[in-house]
């Protein structure tokens, strides 16, 4: 009876032994590399308080050797990029340009001790006086070019309008970079500079031809919702209000004679679409000419029904035009954003002036219609 109940308890003795065994030899493990990239990484934070960027080099190489073998390595791939810039190592960035594919391919320690924050914020402070190296070395203009981009943008802090104009520029001058695959993945797409813009204000219509000698005008609602893209400028537009008459006359209407009276109120409808190239947008100012196609009307009042055909029209038709849009920023606005950078808004002043053409006119009215439009605007995005 004791034989046999050793023999049931053995697997249970055994089970545990080998379960402490296990315990034991997880509690005394220690990665020693490990130890010593994060003493390495503490090391290189205190070197950057002294600015001893020649110790830190040091540090980065031995890090580096250390980890040669391993499959975890001592620093992410940004993290190289901005030690090899604080220490003025041109060659050695340029390379990780190059090499961004194969750079991206590896694993690092987890838990790593954190250096990402003091290193950026110590090449945002020097951004200057590293250009001013960078321009000393003897690196060529690709080379020069593409790491003067990557300090500015770790300058600015954002994807701004400037970065936005050096990259594309970049792009233009170098179209088959070797450093293709770095900028693709890694650097921020050039922004796009773009707005929606609501506009409202007033204008006066300046008729040729029998227009101008039977109707005296006054001013003009108008409003618009444009869209600008780069150099591109659409708008979408309305503009109403009424004519009046000056010189009384009597006509047929739907069988009936109708007898119009000086002062008797025409109204006045034109809404399209315009589209134009700016020639100079800046921050301050825009300026482009467009080309515009809409429908206009010009008709009495008598009646309350919308029927087509119950007013007397002087006008019904296509119209075709050319203009020049300009506007004035007044002021601009950034409004915090929880998924990205600020919001931009402005405040601006539009004054438009053009010249319409019509196809088509009725009841053997001639003339076409210039105008001149101002308006309070209200964008989102760039101006």
């Amino acid at each position: 009876m004791k034989k046999f109940l050793f023999l049931f308890l053995i697997p249970f003795v055994s089970s545990n032994f080998v379960n402490a065994q296990i315990e034991n030899e997880i509690k005394s493990f220690v990665d020693s590399t490990e130890f010593v990239v994060n003493n390495g990484r503490k090391l290189i934070i205190q070197k950057l308080n002294t600015k001893d960027y020649a110790k830190i080099k040091e540090i980065y190489y031995f890090l580096i050797n250390e980890t040669l073998n391993s499959k975890y390595k001592a620093f992410t791939y940004t993290e190289k990029l901005y030690i090899n810039t604080l220490t003025k190592d041109w060659n050695a960035l340029v390379d990780l340009f190059i090499n961004y594919k194969s750079e991206i391919s590896y694993y690092v320690y987890p838990n790593l001790y954190p250096i990402w924050t003091i290193l950026y914020e110590n090449i945002a402070s020097q951004a200057d006086s590293l250009t001013i190296s960078l321009n000393s070395s003897t690196l060529n203009t690709e080379d020069k070019g593409l790491i003067e981009i990557y300090l500015y943008l770790l300058k600015s802090r954002e994807v701004d309008e400037e970065y936005s104009m050096k990259l594309k520029k970049y792009l233009e001058s170098f179209k088959n970079s070797k450093y293709e695959m770095f900028i693709k993945n890694y650097l921020p797409r050039a922004r796009v500079k773009g707005a929606m813009a609501f506009s409202f204000g007033s204008g006066i219509i300046l008729p040729t031809g029998k227009i101008k000698s039977d109707y005296r005008t006054n001013a003009m609602f108008n409003m618009s919702l444009d869209f600008n893209v780069e150099r591109i400028f659409t708008s979408l537009f309305f503009d109403g209000g009424a004519l009046f008459l000056k010189n009384p006359f009597q006509t047929k209407l739907n069988g009936d004679s109708i007898y119009f009276s000086k002062n008797d109120r025409f109204s006045y409808f034109n809404g399209g679409l315009k589209g134009g190239y700016f020639l100079i947008r800046n921050k301050r100012l825009n300026i482009s000419p467009f080309i515009s196609i809409s429908g206009l009307k010009i008709e009495s009042t008598l009646y309350k029904t919308e029927r087509e055909g119950d007013e007397y029209q002087v006008v019904n038709s296509f119209c075709f035009g050319v203009g020049l849009h300009s506007e004035l920023k007044i002021k601009e606005f950034k409004y915090p954003s929880l998924y990205g950078p600020p919001m931009n808004s402005y405040i601006s002043l539009k004054l438009e002036g053009g010249y319409n053409i019509i196809a088509k006119h009725r009841n053997n009215y001639s003339g076409n219609v210039p105008y001149i439009n101002l308006a309070l605007v209200w964008g989102l995005g760039d101006f």
